[in-house]
């Protein structure tokens, strides 16, 4: 099998743009397996294998045969060759043997490419010595004279013990987790840009990190010839004089220039360049006034320095919400349609040298643990927990939350997703050093927000626990404060109705307004006398406006209702489920009967297929 280095690069991203790439890596998730895990084939395989062999049977003259979809693609691959992709840090384990075919021009490349073969297959401890047990691998053909060596004839490595397999369990089904591959986000009805400065990370100047005063030596002559007899005399070089030219408002200006390029750059002219501008100044300067820890001596005006600029200009791009005029966040994910926009644990197998830890209300068969300790209290404690209906560790399942940091797009992957018996969604990070805590929690926050302005998989919130203990104190409050909130309840509009009114202000995670009882009151009355019979039911959610919102998920579509309680006004979004495109948009007055036969017609005329909740 031959990899080209930028796919790799795509597929290691968890994209895959194109249907090679996608092919690929099944390909490399599969090599050496005999068959798919717990006999499944994953559906988005089927579907490129099922469009391959259309297009084989077509034309007989292309040269292409048909494959067969229950077939592992990896199933026989044993070489991999690939060009200028060993260098540049490709994780593979399996590697056991590297072959150099070609001259190398470095001797950096050699050990580079030498250092892919040494990904440990086992991390299993030796019980007699404590120390991990010894791996070689054979490597012909690269010159390796870093460190010299001889080649000592003896006896070959010791059989490395079995790897333990997890994977997911059939009989345990019903504990599956579904989450959305979310590739960015993007929002039709920009109009102007929010800042929730509660959620926004301070940066933290710190003159361990960029020094006040540095001395310094010269090593040239005042000709710029060597210095004949090493450094020279010795100069204290400070940031006065710098800081004394550099005003914190022309940091501002140049952090809102820098922003408003990039917003651009991602958003294009969703907001006119003299309306986006002047929004991301006021949101520099307030960033400069209150999201900063100067410690030492350290002032506003450092920003300009790097790497604090990168992370100023990082931080404050991340946390641009896109609202409209009644400043209401609509932004929504990027997900590929189909099974390519999912990861299930239901695909989930792999092997480890580890020692597994028992779990029980989840999918697979074990979990392996990255601590010592933290992560097997909290297994322990979401099993036990009443209000837990199913969770997984995210290991190996492919969710990812898109962030940035020091201005470099990343992917950060949470520890556990948590699914609650009342139907609440939640990401769990257990960290007990900050560090970039706080960028990776905007970055959730954010990614929670657009998931359920979507509507399509659940209410989610995220959460970071800093003590085990602590992971127990939030499924409690979760329980009293989420349990009337359910979004996997009977479609039963009055009984949601009669639960949301038991809601108080701040309902999830200290935000969101009660709906008033007036306006349940208005609602439960005329959903009775104008709801027809024989169309389908929706899934009523609280908003945190204080008003509801109305889901109908359908075969290629998936309909969308807002109700203002107080202007007893609806707005309509249906939307194709493969694209996003918006097929059905609209203001309805819901205060005459002839509002409500509007409303309905709608969700009749685009329910012509099995409604799929």
């Amino acid at each position: 099998m031959r990899v080209d280095s930028k796919v790799a690069e795509d597929i290691a991203e968890g994209g895959g743009k194109n249907d090679e790439a996608r092919r690929l890596r099944f390909v490399l998730e599969t090599i050496g397996k005999t068959a798919w895990p717990g006999a499944k084939v994953p559906e988005e395989y089927a579907a490129l294998v099922d469009k391959h062999n259309h297009k084989a049977l077509e034309d007989d003259d292309n040269g292409l045969v048909t494959r067969d979809a229950s077939v592992p693609p990896g199933r026989d691959v044993r070489c991999i060759i690939s060009v200028a992709m060993l260098s540049e840090g490709w994780d593979a384990t399996t590697v056991t043997h590297v072959v150099g075919l070609r001259p190398f021009g470095s001797q950096l490349l050699c050990e580079q490419v030498v250092g892919r073969a040494l990904r440990r297959t086992s991390y299993a401890v030796d019980e007699a010595t404590g120390f991990f047990r010894e791996e070689t691998a054979q490597v012909f053909g690269v010159p390796f004279e870093l460190i010299p060596f001889k080649v000592k004839q003896g006896t070959g490595p010791s059989p490395t013990p079995a790897a333990n397999q997890i994977y997911a369990v059939p009989a345990k089904a019903e504990h599956e987790i579904i989450v959305p591959v979310v590739e960015g986000y993007t929002d039709p009805g920009i109009t102007r840009l929010a800042v929730d400065w509660s959620k926004v990370p301070t940066l933290v100047l710190d003159p361990m990190e960029v020094p006040d005063t540095v001395l310094m030596k010269g090593l040239t002559t005042q000709d710029g010839a060597l210095a004949a007899y090493g450094p020279g005399v010795a100069a204290v070089v400070n940031l006065d004089a710098w800081r004394k030219r550099v005003r914190v408002q022309q940091v501002a200006f140049t952090l809102a220039k820098v922003v408003a390029q990039q917003w651009r750059h991602e958003q294009g002219d969703t907001i006119p360049m003299h309306r986006l501008f002047p929004q991301l100044l006021g949101n520099a300067q307030q960033f400069l006034n209150s999201k900063l820890d100067c410690r030492g001596n350290r002032v506003p005006q450092d920003v300009a320095l790097n790497p604090y600029f990168q992370r100023a200009a990082g931080v404050l791009f991340d946390a641009l919400q896109a609202v409209d005029d009644s400043g209401k966040n609509q932004e929504r994910p990027v997900i590929m349609p189909g099974p390519a926009g999912e990861r299930s644990t239901r695909h989930i197998e792999f092997y480890t040298g580890r020692q597994p830890w028992p779990v029980e209300k989840c999918h697979l068969n074990a979990m392996v643990a990255d601590t010592k300790t933290w992560e097997q209290s909290a297994a322990t404690a979401l099993d036990a927990h009443a209000a837990v209906l199913r969770w997984v560790k995210n290991d190996h399942l492919g969710f990812q939350v898109p962030y940035r940091k020091d201005g470099v797009r990343r992917r950060y992957l949470p520890d556990f997703i948590v699914d609650l018996t009342n139907g609440e969604r939640l990401i769990v990070e257990i960290k007990g050093q900050t560090g970039d805590a706080e960028v990776k929690a905007a970055a959730a926050h954010r990614w929670c927000n657009a998931v359920n302005n979507d509507g399509r998989f659940g209410r989610w919130s995220y959460h970071l626990v800093k003590q085990p203990p602590d992971l127990m104190k939030l499924l409690d409050e979760r329980m009293r404060t989420g349990e009337r909130v359910s979004v996997r309840a009977a479609l039963d509009v009055q009984a949601r109705l009669h639960e949301l009114a038991l809601l108080s202000d701040g309902w999830f995670d200290g935000d969101g307004l009660k709906p008033s009882e007036a306006g349940l009151a208005w609602f439960s009355n005329s959903w009775t006398t104008h709801w027809p019979t024989g169309i389908p039911l929706p899934y009523l959610y609280p908003t945190l406006a204080g008003g509801l919102q109305l889901e109908w998920s359908f075969a290629t579509a998936s309909a969308s209702i807002d109700i203002d309680l107080a202007r007893r006004v609806a707005e309509l979004m249906v939307s194709r489920t493969a694209d996003g495109d918006v097929l059905d948009e609209g203001v309805i007055d819901l205060t005459a009967p002839e509002g409500w036969k509007t409303l309905a017609d709608a969700v009749r005329r685009h329910a012509k297929t099995q409604v799929t909740h």
